[in-house]
């Protein structure tokens, strides 16, 4: 076998050609008390973090892991906190990190009790590191979230521009006859003019439900050529209504435009309605590429049939910005058609190349989904090529779940899978893509 690839390196190099992507496993999580099933991770000089399950209460916590010092060591995890009860958090949702080192994240629960359940409508928390290595981080809570109109259960937080923090609550603000418990809410955090001055929290824009969209999934923000911020997201309910989804709407992605002048409204543009037909429906994940378009996966909808209850398989889709107040273009770069190939396709990544790397939670050559290349093409306008790098098996596949996919250093894509099965329980993997 290692003659064969051997031979076949050799064969690309004369004929002028790249080896393809490669794929391995760097690391297996452990369970409690240690982190396990890490919904997203980040890297930060060669180390990795993330939120995840576990922690020595078993309610959550924020990890590192560090690579070990010669090939084919151990990895070693640290918890660098770990969350102690429903009021302190329970648990991290998402984790950004800022140019000082300090990473922020949000608890879809904890802080003030009330909403659904009494077990608080989240927070948003800042993790410090110690001034001595080895020492604890320091976890400030920078807003409670009160319910209501004010939001609750944020999911997603981005750093904007001058440190300003971005978000979603999936729930909360207006409600309608789909969205009873709120329709979803954008909020801006800006940090304080001194170290010790508390954070001001102002809600940019809250859903209405049906056309206008609902349960806001996704966020990226950038900034102007005047260094204001902009705010791209996408809801997976609302606007056009479509079959798929039980008639709740197909999902759409849109924009927040700054005011022109301070303390003026946000204005909310609508870039794409998703239809259900060729360009999918439920949009899933979003992210903002260095030509400036919008690339997102669909989890449902496109050309080709999946098994029931979901009779499509899901797309990956590129928005191309227009004016600014307007729709932008789509293009549907590949259909999933639920066979080696995958279905229901998650996060991705944009490589140095502008290649396209991601997951898809099923299907597959064993039934469990996959990790996929789209190349595009060479021709202006031509079709994307797929090539599937790995097919996940009952050990080792995502299941119904998927977890996050980044660029590191090198042009290196990194991710994580979730596993979902009983019959074959896993506490989570780390994968590396070569390109």
């Amino acid at each position: 076998m290692r003659k064969s690839w051997f031979l076949y390196l050799l064969a690309t190099i004369a004929l002028g050609q790249s080896p393809p992507p490669t794929f391995n496993f760097l690391y297996h999580f452990q369970g409690p008390p240690n982190a396990w099933k890490p919904p997203m991770i980040l890297e930060r000089g060669g180390k990795f973090y993330g939120p995840g399950q576990g922690g020595t209460a078993n309610l959550g916590c924020v990890f590192e892991l560090t690579p070990p010092a010669s090939t084919g060591g151990a990895w070693t995890s640290t918890i660098l906190y770990s969350f102690q009860s429903v009021q302190d958090g329970g648990g991290a949702g998402w984790l950004v990190a800022s140019n000082s080192g300090v990473f922020y994240g949000v608890t879809p629960q904890g802080g003030s009790p009330g909403c659904t359940d009494g077990s608080g409508c989240g927070t948003v928390f800042e993790l410090t590191p110690p001034p001595t290595a080895g020492q604890p981080w320091t976890k400030t809570v920078l807003y409670t979230f009160l319910g209501g109109g004010d939001g609750f259960e944020p999911n997603v937080l981005a750093v904007g521009p001058n440190g300003v923090l971005y978000g979603i609550t999936g729930l909360g603000g207006r409600n309608a006859a789909a969205c009873r418990s709120g329709c979803g809410t954008v909020f801006s955090l800006t940090p304080p003019a001194t170290p010790s001055g508390a954070w001001t929290k102002k809600g940019l824009y809250e859903f209405a439900g049906g056309a206008d969209g609902w349960s806001p999934w996704a966020l990226v923000a950038t900034s102007t050529p005047d260094g204001r911020a902009e705010v791209y997201g996408i809801t997976t309910n609302g606007g056009m209504t479509c079959v798929p989804v039980g008639g709740n709407g197909c999902g759409l992605a849109f924009a927040l435009l700054p005011p022109a002048a301070e303390g003026g409204a946000w204005t909310k543009v609508d870039l794409h309605i998703f239809g259900a037909g060729a360009d999918g429906a439920q949009p899933g994940s979003l992210n903002l590429g260095a030509d400036g378009a919008l690339y997102i996966t669909t989890g449902l909808g496109g050309l080709y049939t999946c098994s029931t209850p979901f009779p499509s398989c899901g797309t990956v889709v590129r928005l191309e910005k227009s004016s600014p107040h307007q729709p932008w273009t789509e293009t549907v770069l590949y259909d999933f058609q639920g066979l080696d190939d995958g279905a229901f396709p998650g996060a991705l990544a944009i490589a140095k190349d502008g290649s396209i790397y991601g997951t898809t939670a099923d299907k597959g050559a064993n039934g469990f989904g996959t990790v996929f290349h789209l190349q595009p093409s060479t021709t202006p306008g031509g079709p994307w090529t797929e090539t599937t790098l790995y097919t996940f098996t009952r050990h080792d596949g995502p299941g119904p779940t998927w977890g996050s996919l980044i660029t590191g250093e090198q042009g290196v894509i990194y991710g994580t899978a979730r596993s979902g099965f009983i019959e074959a329980p896993s506490n989570g993997l780390l994968f590396r893509v070569i390109p």
